[in-house]
């Protein structure tokens, strides 16, 4: 058997690619089934975030399966596999391994050492869990790597200050605004990444937050914890002339902002932070708009690598000794199975 990795990321592919490459939570649901149906897969798993799309799969036929599943990514997202085939990066067995946990441990992210990676690598090992039958190898690699992003984050620094993709946001936002205090700031969306944004602008000095989502009494939640309002999704582009910044972080499959939404003269500032994306990129067209997206904070990975080299490296100390105890247990579980050694 092989395990095997076929995704891009943020290094491998533009905003545009990993946008028609993801997947929302609601077609996991219907999509990791249908791994199964891919010819020589015997258990897959899915991780979509906002900077990856990523199908971990365990095969005895690797070239087989290796097109099964660029071709499933292509035929679901409507595409031809030549549109993305530049862009995709493949590992096996002992590199897959290595990939997934430099991933978990937060060294492959658009902010290295960021937290919320290790919870939706968990997230998508607990979907594909409850949605098919895992192989025994497939799961094994990802308790590890669950097992290993929280051991670095106890023995290393590699998390410790702004490394997630809410306070870079919020640092392209100070560069523009250096005083919070009396803009209007929109939230639209109460996820985990709209969460992280509310907690570091109020800390920043945002006096003046709304809040709005679909379900209205998640706006409500998210508001109270930091004395913000709530706004009814149904009429907040009513009170757009009245803000200042707009951050956007929704699961929604189509545009939520629009050029016409900001048919008026006046100074924004918005942030999409959605993948895919929620506000359309024409809006960058009408005067007074800055728009900035998650590609817009590339720039910031170099600040984070630069002040966290020496913690990357013990990072990476542990990832190897990890994948020497993963291996030696696989083939240890492959000799049992097969009798070799046996008396």
């Amino acid at each position: 058997m092989s395990l095997i990795v076929i995704g891009t990321n943020h290094v491998h592919s533009p905003l545009e690619i990993r946008e028609k490459l993801s997947f929302s939570e609601e077609s996991l649901k219907m999509v990791l089934p249908r791994l199964g149906e891919i010819p020589d897969v015997n258990s897959g798993i899915i991780l979509s975030t906002c900077n990856r799309t990523e199908i971990y799969i365990e095969t005895k036929n690797p070239e087989v399966a290796r097109y099964g599943v660029k071709d499933f990514l292509a035929r679901f997202h409507s595409a031809s596999q030549e549109q993305f085939a530049s862009h995709l990066y493949e590992f096996e067995d002992e590199e897959a391994v290595r990939h997934l946990l430099k991933v978990a441990s937060g060294l492959d992210s658009q902010v290295l050492g960021e937290n919320q990676i290790l919870g939706q690598v968990r997230n998508a090992y607990q979907a594909a869990k409850s949605l098919v039958l895992l192989s025994e190898d497939l799961e094994r690699l990802f308790k590890k790597a669950i097992y290993v992003g929280r051991l670095v984050r106890r023995r290393t620094n590699i998390s410790e200050g702004n490394v997630s993709v809410g306070s870079a946001a919020l640092s392209l936002i100070k560069r523009n605004i250096p005083d919070l205090s009396e803009k209007n700031i929109l939230i639209i969306g109460a996820g985990k990444i709209s969460g992280l944004i509310l907690n570091r602008l109020k800390a920043a000095g945002a006096k003046n937050i709304f809040i709005t989502n679909r379900t209205f009494e998640r706006a409500e939640e998210a508001a109270s914890s930091i004395n913000a309002a709530a706004l009814r999704f149904n009429f907040f582009k009513k009170n757009l002339k009245e803000m200042d910044i707009v951050i956007s972080s929704t699961a929604s499959d189509g545009f939520i902002l629009k050029k016409e939404d900001f048919d008026f003269k006046k100074p924004v500032l918005l942030f999409d932070l959605a993948m895919p994306r929620d506000i359309e990129p024409e809006i960058k067209e009408n005067a007074g708009i800055q728009l900035f997206n998650l590609g817009h904070l590339d720039g910031l990975v170099g600040e984070n690598l630069e002040s966290r080299k020496r913690e990357a490296e013990e990072v990476r100390k542990i990832i190897e000794i990890e994948i020497q105890k993963f291996w030696e247990r696989l083939n240890q579980k492959e000799m049992a199975v097969s009798g070799i050694g046996a008396d």
